[in-house]
């Protein structure tokens, strides 16, 4: 059993997917399914049931999974501790990035870096932030612009970047208005992104606040999609500012401020630490932190 294989598992757990776990990993799909049969066949279990739409865990792979993911933070922890002081400082850096955020924002923060760090490659990962923090705590990633940190997750360090309002968007036949209090919202369908995300468990407490529940006809996880519907009139939707600001100003939606109450996310850069962080990882950092504060 190689350990790569143990991280190779836990992301296609993670994702449901072998195709989305292969484009994350950077590794053929073919590749991937030989990995996942040879730890299989080695187990001597089946630890995924693969069907139309993805791959769900077996009970074995269920528990499997939990096992996996303590062994590979344990050797990544270990690495980190053993990293030699003279380590070689011209690796990749691997950001991840939570899909939410303004993409203009990370193209200025890729042509610093590309102006800064000469000879450094840049690795962009998405995911959503808990994703984020997993991919930070085995290793996959260097740092990560997150939404939350989870309550239980240990050794990670963050700065603090900005406030993200979150707007309520509606298609081109609706008027965008100054300021839409909250409650309005509650009797409009929308499209959110499901439980247990966190922007859906802020605002599905905010309804809670007042008494109300949400209309929500449709569930869906991707941004882009979301914002696409909109544009096409299916329902409304609501999403940090930094996601739907490009659409607006291209013309294909409209936003609108959400008052009473006012609804924001704090974005933050995390990374582990302890850590021995390269001169590249130090640089970017401070890059990342002083272009999300203009």
């Amino acid at each position: 059993m190689e350990f790569r294989q143990l991280r190779y598992f836990a992301c296609i757990a993670e994702l449901q997917s072998m195709t989305k776990a292969a484009e994350v990993l950077f590794i053929a799909q073919p590749a991937l399914s030989m990995q996942m049969r040879n730890l299989e066949e080695e187990l001597g279990v089946q630890l995924l049931v693969r069907h139309s739409r993805g791959v769900h865990l077996t009970e074995a792979g269920q528990l499997f999974l939990e096992k996996a993911i303590r062994i590979t933070r344990d050797i990544e922890a270990a690495r980190r501790i053993a990293a030699p002081a003279d380590a070689p400082d011209n690796a990749p850096v691997r950001l991840g990035i939570n899909p939410s955020l303004d993409p203009d924002l990370i193209a200025r923060i890729l042509r610093a870096a590309n102006e800064s760090l000469l000879g450094t490659r840049i690795t962009i990962l998405e995911g959503a932030s808990d994703q984020l923090v997993e991919w930070l705590l085995d290793g996959t990633l260097d740092m990560a612009m997150v939404y939350f940190i989870p309550d239980d997750a240990s050794g990670i360090a963050c700065d603090h970047l900005f406030r993200d309002d979150i707007v309520l968007l509606t298609d081109n036949e609706q008027t965008p208005r100054a300021g839409v209090p909250f409650e309005q919202l509650t009797a409009m369908p929308l499209m959110l992104q499901p439980r247990p995300h966190k922007l859906r468990s802020m605002i599905e407490a905010a309804a809670a606040a007042i008494g109300r529940e949400m209309r929500v006809p449709f569930e869906i996880r991707s941004v882009n999609m979301i914002i696409d519907l909109v544009e096409r009139g299916l329902a409304s939707s609501m999403l940090p500012e930094g996601a739907a600001k490009r659409a607006a100003a291209d013309g294909r939606v409209n936003i609108s401020r959400i008052i009473e109450p006012h609804l924001s996310l704090d974005l933050s850069l995390a990374y582990l630490e302890p850590k021995r962080h390269s001169e590249a990882e130090v640089t970017l950092r401070r890059l990342i932190r002083e272009l999300a504060s203009r």
